[in-house]
């Protein structure tokens, strides 16, 4: 009976776990793909219109696009170097969650009131606004980096 039950629970495992390659950049690569490399804090962010679900992740995760205003501190790579640039990026979407999330996004989460520095590697979209270099799914932690002494 134990056999029959530790195999029953092992067959099961594969149908709860959600296994994903998250791809780890070095900083010579993320620098190498950025449109802009800077120095940041974050000073108001505000949901916007946009809803999403993010690509490669299962069960599907439905998101909420936010953009962030920062106060650019020094700018490492590319312009025009204005003072205050727009980050593009998602949260969850609170709203629409079923179920806790095994092995999530790694999205980022800014608490403004903080005022924290961050390394940001970004490219620059269509509209303006940056996004992290190393795509929306998972910028916390690669493209975006908190920086543990201010400026």
């Amino acid at each position: 009976m134990k056999k029959w039950l530790l195999a029953s629970l092992l067959c099961a495992i594969p149908l709860v776990a959600y296994p994903r390659l998250i791809a780890t950049p070095d900083d010579q690569d993320l620098f190498d793909r950025a449109d802009a490399v800077v120095i940041a804090v974050p000073l108001v962010g505000r949901d916007t219109d946009e809803r999403a679900v993010l690509p490669g992740i299962r069960p599907d995760v439905r998101v909420v696009g936010v953009t962030t205003e920062l106060e650019v501190k020094a700018w490492l790579k590319g312009a025009p170097r204005t003072p205050k640039i727009e980050l593009h990026h998602y949260r969850l979407d609170s709203e629409k969650a079923s179920q806790p999330l095994l092995n999530g996004p790694l999205l980022l989460e800014f608490h403004t009131a903080e005022s924290r520095t961050y390394l940001m590697y970004l490219v620059r979209e269509p509209d303006g606004r940056y996004a992290p270099a190393t795509g929306q799914t998972d910028p916390a932690g690669f493209s975006v980096v908190r920086i543990q002494r201010d400026l």
